[in-house]
């Protein structure tokens, strides 16, 4: 007769939970516990079915996380934090890539219910509203820097007007009187957030609110593998805005991006002009710039999913329809101090 994992508890003198953390070398597992949980594994032969605990249990210990685009600094941070915290829960994750592709976003959507997955994660990608109501009715779904009101999916997301009122208010403190605002489409909150608090924080400022200086970026322009990039021009903000000194930028992806188009074109940053990002993540690329930014970390925003998806997993056990109200987690900014700002004389 096979062992069983309740079998190695009762062998062992510990919880079944215990056993379960120890056979993944979990950190939340005492040395001691994990060195006798070895000891009765390699005495008994024994080894986990993951196919009758998933049939037990009725789902699969496997989260599908679906990110908009995997070669974001921002959202690979999120997935490492999420991957890191289901992990040591018991819990793999499946990584898909929609390239902001809502139609493939769907798709993956569709695999994990048919797979029997216990939740899907969504960072800042884009599914249907009907196909994440029909996935919401099967099994636990987190949106991070998503939300939508009328599915009952819990969102966790940054306080993206208030980081963006932080920045403005940091930049006219400085001198800065003529702020532009480079984010994606306000049909994604987390811009239309932003937005909002850039415009509040130049009224508060004695300064007009000018719809011409935020622009609405393209953002799949910046993922999409299959076609070529076509990116903000950066010149055009200084043909449109001869005047600007600074430029706040809602994601990581844009202020990369408009970085590097503003050394092909001669402007440096910060001389010439000042960059702001509300999102806290630095790159490598480039040794000679550190960002300064405002906005939710993004570890945080991940240990933030993990924590809704497991609690929703843990709800219902063995039975994925979702009877609770959603819950939306927002998480506040921070400031980071860099050298991409100067001071106006």
């Amino acid at each position: 007769m096979s062992m069983t994992i309740n079998d190695i508890a009762e062998a062992c003198g510990l919880s079944r939970a215990t056993v379960s953390r120890a056979l993944r070398n979990s950190p939340k597992v005492s040395a001691k516990s994990k060195k006798l949980v070895d000891r009765v594994v390699k005495e008994t032969g024994y080894r986990p079915n993951q196919m009758a605990q998933s049939l037990a249990q009725g789902y699969v210990n496997t989260v599908a996380l679906i990110v908009g685009n995997i070669s974001s600094i921002a959202q690979v941070e999120i997935a490492k934090s999420i991957q890191k915290g289901l992990y040591e829960e018991g819990f793999m994750v499946w990584l898909c890539n929609s390239d902001y592709n809502t139609s493939l976003c769907d798709a993956y959507i569709d695999a994990a219910v048919a797979s029997r997955l216990a939740g899907v994660i969504l960072v800042t990608a884009d599914a249907t509203p009907q196909k994440l109501q029909a996935a919401a009715e099967e099994l636990p779904v987190v949106l991070v820097n998503r939300q939508d009101f009328a599915i009952p999916c819990d969102s966790v997301l940054g306080n993206d007007q208030k980081a963006a009122y932080q920045a403005v208010c940091h930049l006219t403190g400085l001198g800065h009187r003529n702020i532009a605002l480079l984010g994606s489409s306000r049909t994604m909150i987390t811009s239309r957030n932003a937005c909002f608090g850039y415009q509040m924080a130049l009224e508060a400022n004695g300064m007009p609110f000018q719809e011409d200086s935020v622009y609405e970026i393209d953002i799949c322009a910046y993922s999409d593998a299959l076609k070529p990039r076509a990116p903000f021009d950066a010149a055009l903000l200084f043909r449109e805005h001869p005047e600007v000194s600074a430029v706040i930028c809602t994601c990581n992806e844009i202020a990369v991006e408009f970085f590097i188009q503003c050394k092909k074109i001669g402007k440096s940053i910060p001389l010439d002009l000042s960059m702001v990002c509300l999102d806290p993540v630095q790159t490598n690329w480039f040794p000679e710039i550190s960002l300064c930014t405002f906005g939710a970390d993004q570890w945080m925003l991940g240990e933030a999913a993990v924590e809704q998806i497991l609690s929703r997993i843990r709800e219902h056990p063995g039975k994925q329809v979702r009877t609770a109200s959603s819950a939306n987690v927002v998480l506040e900014p921070t400031y980071i101090e860099g050298n991409s700002v100067r001071k106006v004389t």
